[in-house]
């Protein structure tokens, strides 16, 4: 199992190894899905300029605190790539852990993907998410289900 170390930056801030803020973001969720059991992240840097955007990323991690870090070091990278780009948003990111090794068969997936709209959906608008590495336009990624499913 690795670790996230912390160090403290120049400014005195808590950073990681790569000297990403771990200060800097509104909100961080980590939640275990209640139906697929799996490690999910929503990570939103900034909502300064509007709705936090970016992608969900659908990877194979060691330990689920690299997942975080991946998260909070994506995130803030949106916002500065949304700010550049002069669009009307902030960063986020989504990142769903798989266990090294782990293949999800297509009811899981289905299920990891029902954990993630409930994450999002926790957001209250404030995140919005797309296709990133390990998902597709293709992906189950729900928007909205009927109630009670």
């Amino acid at each position: 199992m690795s670790s996230v170390s912390t160090y403290r930056s120049p400014d005195g801030q808590q950073v990681d190894e790569q000297g990403t803020s771990l200060l800097t973001h509104e909100r961080v969720q980590i939640v275990r899905g209640a139906r697929s059991g799996l490690t999910l992240i929503v990570a939103v840097h900034s909502t300064a300029l509007g709705q936090a955007v970016g992608g969900c990323r659908l990877w194979h991690y060691g330990d689920w605190r690299d997942a975080v870090k991946d998260a909070l070091r994506l995130s803030e990278a949106m916002s500065l790539k949304c700010s550049l780009a002069g669009l009307p948003h902030g960063g986020g990111k989504a990142v769903i852990a798989l266990p090294e090794g782990r293949v999800l068969s297509p009811h899981e997936r289905r299920d990891v993907f029902l954990d993630l709209g409930d994450l999002v959906e926790s957001f209250g608008g404030r995140y919005g998410t797309a296709e990133d590495v390990g998902t597709t336009a293709g992906s189950p990624i729900p928007e909205t289900r009927p109630c009670g499913s």
